[in-house]
């Protein structure tokens, strides 16, 4: 089977439980119900758009992020003063060359989309901003190494600084990313020595992850990773057993939840 388009949210549902990818992507069987932390966190990152665009927008509903925000816009604004150019929800998008494409094209292989990305056309360095509205990310290697490697081959950057800024905690997390060859990396301040999060095999970059989906793909492989946090496997009758191996495998069946979307059992 060929392989979706991928975005930083499809690779870290992969490395969650490559059987939910599949389910999502691939069979498309379900797609994310919105709740209302979904549209919160859609209402404030329109309002910060719309602030930095200039369209000052009504922060009746939402006055302490905006207090939270408030130096956050300075700095934004401080950047554009030193001639940095600003794109709010930037879309970028890469075809399995890693060559540039349009959001929309049929060739397009991986997606991201940035809350806020700032670009020096003299000082060749580029600035990622994400907005959050939850809670602390476990890992921010795929989401920041995945933007790094689709928005490289635009800008012609090749090291950026990356912020996640927590609008609630009015807090911010700075990394710092080096993309070459349709790869990238998280690094250390001075972008010399590469930063192991989580994932052990981090030191081959974002590029080592997206290979693994496509042989996954490429052989039908999709084994479940049990955890107590995912319905789908019980939603399916406790049986996403996707994998044409695993089915041919003795073994605990892939699903660990003791309650599905119906109730108890």
């Amino acid at each position: 089977m060929s392989t979706p388009t991928l975005s930083p949210t499809g690779l870290k549902m992969f490395l969650q439980c490559p059987a939910l990818f599949r389910a999502r992507y691939v069979d498309k069987l379900f797609r994310p119900e919105s709740n209302r932390w979904m549209e919160r966190g859609t209402r404030v990152h329109s309002l910060i758009e719309g602030e930095l665009i200039g369209k000052e927008p009504d922060w009746t509903e939402e006055r302490a992020v905006f207090g939270n925000m408030k130096s956050v816009f300075e700095v934004v604004d401080r950047f554009r003063d030193e001639g940095y150019q600003m794109y709010a929800e930037y879309e970028s998008a890469m075809s399995r060359e890693d060559g540039k494409v349009d959001w929309w094209d049929e060739s397009a292989r991986y997606r991201s989309k940035l809350d806020l990305l700032l670009v020096h056309p003299e000082r060749h360095h580029a600035v990622i901003v994400d907005w959050k509205t939850g809670k602390t990310p476990g890992d921010p290697f795929v989401q920041l190494a995945f933007n790094a490697m689709c928005v490289c081959p635009e800008v012609h950057e090749n090291f950026f600084d990356a912020f996640f800024v927590y609008v609630d905690q009015g807090r911010a997390e700075h990394y710092k990313l080096s993309a070459i060859r349709g790869n990238a990396w998280v690094t250390d301040d001075k972008w010399k020595k590469q930063i192991v999060v989580n994932h052990p095999d981090e030191k081959y970059g974002v590029r080592y992850f997206l290979e693994k989906v496509d042989a996954a793909c490429a052989e039908d492989d999709f084994p479940a990773t049990p955890n107590d946090k995912c319905r789908w496997c019980d939603w399916k009758g406790c049986g996403l057993a996707w994998s044409r191996k695993r089915r041919s495998r003795r073994g605990p069946r892939p699903c660990s939840r003791r309650r599905g979307p119906t109730g108890p059992r």
